[in-house]
């Protein structure tokens, strides 16, 4: 059997799978070491769900963020804090299992979740399966309406569910029955300027409710005992939810595991049709009638304005991680393998699609099955992938990384003979694009031939040209062609703006570990090592992971 820890991690990694499914890009809300992170790696999931992690962390609400991120801590984040996180990541939708609400007796202890204050504060729709029973629903849902937050329910009537069941004796104000009456509410509550959240509250599935029933049985049982043992004020909680795991064997994290899929699933359906909404404000196009819309995954829609064309790699990236030491002489051994769309060159496309840039991107994949994962991949996030050529003679670019169970890399495989056919002759074919273009960005995988022709395209053309470098080995290359005074960006991370610098001046830079480095040391360095380069790349944006971005430019101090 499975570790809770373990559990809690897998059902994380399956909720984020239903809504990809969707078309929608999951994003888990977490602290670690006293960063935000609204978007949470596989590797950085199963570190917070670890034991030896969770031993050192605590529950993040509102009022815990600023201690946690002062002392470097971990955690996860209650609904209020997510709610606050997501706000400032321009996150407009999330999903969870429940709210916290009223306590019993809350009238005399005051003892309240700030969940349900942030609800009326923070301009966020929060889609959940309601309020446990543990809870007093009656005064939760009466603080809410003071505070202004509109409460309804998704499904068939107004009975507002309590979690583990549909019914809780309780009706809420409002009933929407499809994904798209929900995001006509959220799409009309935050245009107006409203600046409370929403709450959708979703009952929970049927497959779910005869287990929901049997907790909510143990729910009501535990409370009459905490009662009888004269357990009161912020005792109860604790006291009801231990008794009521003991009473189900387990069962009720199986119901809540039932009920958090559920939300994931349609809260991703209402983001789908949020994002239809806005897009086709944007575009111009009337939005869908709310009677008849069904859900559909973004289409790339060609504009009519200039927009940024990006050409670059598309890979398949492949994670291999070892539960175990390495066993050489086993033909297997037991580990997670998990897959992922990538490519530097479709990483930069993808962003510009979420923040609705419609990029025209070039690049080149395999006629097989990767291939069509990652052209597939594309549509689904609204990319426009008519640059991308469907190569026969080649396979589609594919890189494997192997991970031992530390969590360090072992080594990596790549297959990326493909990319050399991303080349001029191939660019060529859609030179009517990139002459509209308002920014050409290009990354360091393509090929010598590709870099020097776009860098003369877009420098007779008076196009801005961005450069990413990719890795330090490639980062050189148009210091190395002589094109790089054409160039009107570049986004180095540290190690490769040392290999920039040396390329251009011949000096030696310094040996040490960027990761050994501290913040001023890598400040100075950036300072240093710009100085040269801006001089010949008008834009320099050195990436510094934690300590942020350093923007180096022509005529700034000191270069």
């Amino acid at each position: 059997s499975l570790s809770l820890s373990a559990v809690l991690c897998r059902t994380a990694c399956e909720v984020e799978a239903v809504v990809r499914s969707q078309g929608v890009v999951p994003a888990t809300v977490g602290v670690l070491d006293g960063q935000v992170h609204v978007g949470l790696t596989q590797a950085q999931l199963e570190r917070l769900a670890s034991p030896a992690t969770k031993c050192q962390s605590r529950k993040v609400s509102r009022r815990d963020l600023a201690y946690a991120m002062s002392q470097g801590l971990c955690g996860g984040t209650t609904v209020a804090a997510t709610m606050l996180c997501a706000h400032k990541a321009g996150v407009p939708l999330f999903v969870t299992g429940g709210i916290g609400g009223v306590h019993w007796e809350g009238e005399t202890t005051l003892d309240v979740s700030a969940d349900v204050l942030e609800l009326g504060r923070t301009p966020v729709a929060v889609v959940c399966g309601g309020v446990k029973s543990i809870l007093d629903i009656g005064r939760t849902l009466e603080v809410l309406e003071t505070q202004g937050v509109p409460v309804v329910t998704y499904g068939s009537d107004k009975e507002f569910p309590a979690f583990f069941t549909p019914i809780s004796g309780h009706q809420a104000e409002f009933n929407l029955k499809t994904p798209c009456d929900c995001a006509q509410l959220i799409d009309n509550s935050f245009r107006f300027g409203m600046e409370s959240g929403i709450l959708v509250a979703v009952p929970i599935p049927r497959q779910a409710q005869d287990i929901g029933h049997e907790v909510e049985l143990a729910i009501q049982q535990a409370l009459t005992e905490a009662k009888a043992q004269k357990v009161k004020g912020h005792g109860i909680t604790p006291f009801v939810l231990k008794r009521v795991s003991e009473l189900t064997k387990g069962k009720s994290l199986q119901a809540n595991i039932e009920l958090v899929r559920h939300n994931a699933l349609v809260g991703s359906q209402i983001a789908v049709e949020l994002s239809q909404l806005r897009k086709g404000r944007k575009e111009g196009a009337k939005a869908p009638d709310q009677r008849t819309s069904k859900i559909m995954k973004p289409k790339p829609v060609r504009s009519q304005t200039k927009r940024p064309a990006v050409i670059g790699a598309s890979i398949l990236d492949v994670s291999a991680k070892l539960l175990d030491p390495l066993q050489k002489e086993a033909k297997s051994n037991p580990g997670s393998v998990r897959q992922s769309c990538g490519g530097v060159g479709r990483n930069i496309a993808e962003c510009l699609a979420r923040l609705e840039a419609n990029p025209f991107f070039v690049s080149a994949v395999g006629n097989d099955s990767v291939g069509h994962t990652l052209i597939t991949e594309m549509k689904s996030l609204g990319m426009d992938a008519s640059g991308v050529e469907v190569s026969e003679g080649h396979s589609s670019a594919a890189y494997c990384v192997f991970v031992d169970a530390s969590g360090e890399v072992m080594f990596g495989v790549g297959d990326m003979s493909i990319n050399d056919t991303i080349d001029a002759e191939l660019v060529q074919k859609h030179a009517g694009e990139l002459e509209s273009a308002s920014l050409v960005c290009l990354d360091a995988n393509l090929p010598h031939q590709c870099i020097q022709y776009v860098s003369q395209f877009c420098w007779e053309r008076k196009i801005p040209m961005w450069y990413e470098p990719t890795c330090m080995i490639k980062a050189s290359k148009p210091i190395l062609l002589g094109c790089h005074g054409k160039l009107t960006y570049a986004s180095p991370n540290l190690s490769e703006l040392r290999a920039m610098f040396q390329a251009l001046t011949g000096e030696n830079t310094c040996q040490r570990l960027t990761t050994e480095l501290s913040t001023a040391e890598k400040f100075s360095e950036c300072k240093r090592y710009c100085a040269p380069l801006v001089q010949h790349i008008p834009h320099l944006l050195v990436t510094l992971g934690r300590d942020g971005v350093v923007h180096s430019h022509r005529g700034a101090s000191g270069g």
